[in-house]
């Protein structure tokens, strides 16, 4: 629709075969090529430009709760059972589906590095997975069972995790920096990790560090969190309908310094979760999306609201694509108010005008 003095606002467009069961992540692997995971067990790739999908492949673990990737050959699902499982994606799209797939290889597990059941759910469930760039390859995982694990994808499954700490409760949420991740878990607790690599005699092994532990400036419990491009402060959503940016550069006593909070994904006296938040790769800016159905856009560092827009149903994640230009909307019940009747789950295309991300200093054409 166009108004009659501005530019015509872009309409979120359905991809077909979408999930069937509610979405738990999002991410663009090329400008164009977006996957996502979801409880019905498959991984799913779109061709966005195309509008169409290219992949939808069972990893054979039950219900996917997180995803993550640093190329397009390669991606990465934790399972509810607490499984970890690589998707080989050009081998997953001329094979079948399921454990037994030569597409599909495992990484870890989180209950046991030797358990092989994995259709039994546990208590160890892979809520957070990370893809590092580092070399050789490395991915972090965490999960409920309130560890964190870095795996080694040179060595076998049956080694184990290269590294494991200890959280202090479970993993709710989780992102990396560099060779930095931070950690959102239960008790409004947050973690900052720094891994490391060291060599000797041409052994190469792994350590992480951790740089603090202490308490959000939140007052309700942690839903996400997201680095700001430089890496020296978070953004944290909470289910509280509320949004706190915290300095990670330097922490003292027990609790994370705020920089400032806003309220959002409110209705009157009605207070949604918020329960993603995305960065945008080129401006800085953000954009958050809630249980209220509604994605918005922030211009953290001048405190301005720039846009939103609604989906039919809770927005379970988003992302933007790699310039920016476009996002990624989940539109998936995330049960806030129990069984009910609720629109079907779908992902959302919506093309996102340079207005609408741009810093409000920054003028754009």
């Amino acid at each position: 629709m166009a108004s009659e003095d501005g530019p015509i606002v872009p309409e979120a467009k359905a991809l077909p075969n979408a999930p069937s069961d509610c979405i738990s992540k999002l991410q663009y692997l090329t400008t164009s090529l977006l996957a996502s995971s979801s409880w019905d067990g498959s991984l799913r790739l779109h061709d966005v430009n195309a509008m169409e999908s290219k992949l939808s492949h069972s990893a054979g673990i039950g219900p996917l709760i997180s995803l993550a990737a640093v190329d397009e050959e390669y991606i990465f699902v934790g399972g509810l059972n607490g499984s970890i499982m690589r998707v080989n994606v050009a081998a997953a799209g001329s094979t079948e589906s399921g454990t037994s797939s030569p597409a599909v290889e495992k990484v870890g597990v989180h209950s046991s590095p030797n358990v092989q059941d994995f259709s039994s759910p546990s208590g160890s469930a892979c809520s957070c997975l990370a893809a590092l760039p580092a070399s050789p390859p490395l991915v972090a995982s965490a999960g409920w069972h309130g560890k964190l694990h870095l795996w080694d994808l040179r060595t076998s499954s049956s080694n184990g995790a290269a590294v494991t700490m200890n959280l202090p409760g479970k993993a709710f949420t989780m992102d990396t920096h560099e060779t930095r991740i931070v950690v959102g878990c239960s008790g409004r607790r947050t973690c900052l990790l720094d891994v490391r690599r060291s060599s000797s005699d041409d052994v190469i092994s792994w350590t992480a560090e951790t740089v603090f532990e202490a308490e959000s400036s939140q007052k309700h419990q942690t839903r996400c969190v997201k680095f700001f491009p430089d890496g020296q402060s978070i953004a944290v959503g909470s289910v509280e309908g509320r949004v706190a940016v915290e300095s990670v550069a330097s922490v003292t006593g027990d609790t994370l310094k705020k920089l400032y909070a806003f309220k959002c994904h409110r209705d009157g006296d009605l207070v949604y979760p918020v329960n993603c938040i995305a960065m945008h790769p080129k401006f800085g800016t953000f954009a958050t999306g809630g249980c209220d159905s509604s994605v918005v856009t922030w211009d953290g560092e001048n405190r301005k609201r720039l846009t939103s827009f609604k989906v039919p149903t809770s927005v379970a994640a988003i992302c933007f694509n790699h310039d920016g230009s476009q996002m990624a909307v989940a539109s998936s019940y995330t049960f806030e108010d129990g069984e009910r009747e609720h629109p079907r789950d779908e992902i959302y295309i919506r093309q996102m005008l340079n207005s609408e991300v741009a810093p409000k200093t920054v003028t754009v054409p």
